[in-house]
């Protein structure tokens, strides 16, 4: 069932552990809304309950820029289950424990981007997400970095699909990663904001998602 951090009161309300508290609330909220949804009973279904944990949490301004980020927060849920079988099932209660990166896209949405386990901060959560590539700009689900090796020369395309409706236009290499320049990645919903890449060679990157479970995609 959904924990609420109390915050006990108005004396405490401009202080960091304060902030904190009520941007945890926040995120739990908005992971509820997200998808990870529990009725009275704590649970999606008859038999399940659901404990709902924020790992860990940004919010400042200076750290949401850094991640790339465009609402207000970013925060690591995990979310626990333990199903209760038949009293006639003689092995007991069943558990689960599914880890999320979370936050909201350009119009608000918010998404689960579900990652491993041992993972416990927003930034490890990000750095594997990426696969350790240092990002210069993201695109929902999608992210370039500089490219590490020489490219000479690659071929113009009008409309290469990179992943579900994120698209390059312009002069594309690939050869195992897909490399752009001269470049535009857009968003054919317009979920996103178009991404000009110039004329230095940059690597398109596509997320890394947990198998474990899905989530919701940015």
């Amino acid at each position: 069932m959904l924990k609420q951090e109390w915050i006990n009161s108005n004396n405490h309300r401009y202080t960091e552990q304060y902030r904190v508290a009520t941007k945890k609330y926040q995120a739990l909220q908005l992971a509820q809304k997200a998808g990870l949804h529990h009725d009275e009973h704590g649970g999606y279904s008859k038999g399940d309950y659901h404990t709902l944990t924020i790992i860990d949490i940004v919010f400042k301004a200076s750290q949401l820029r850094a991640n790339f980020a465009v609402g207000k927060l970013l925060a690591l849920v995990r979310d626990e289950r333990k199903r209760v079988y038949a009293k006639s099932y003689r092995f007991g209660p069943g558990y689960r424990s599914d880890v999320f990166l979370l936050g909201t896209n350009e119009s608000g949405t918010p998404f689960l981007h579900p990652v491993p386990n041992y993972i416990t901060s927003v930034a490890t959560a990000i750095s594997w997400i990426w696969n350790n590539e240092t990002i210069t700009a993201r695109h929902g689900d999608v992210a370039i970095a500089i490219a590490k090796r020489i490219i000479k020369q690659g071929e113009t395309v009008t409309s290469h699909q990179i992943i579900d409706r994120h698209v390059v236009t312009g002069e594309i290499y690939q050869n195992g990663s897909l490399y752009a320049r001269n470049a535009v990645l857009t968003h054919t919903a317009g979920q996103h904001p178009d991404i000009t890449i110039g004329n230095e060679w940059h690597k398109i990157i596509i997320g890394r998602r947990s198998v474990r479970r899905s989530g919701t995609k940015d």
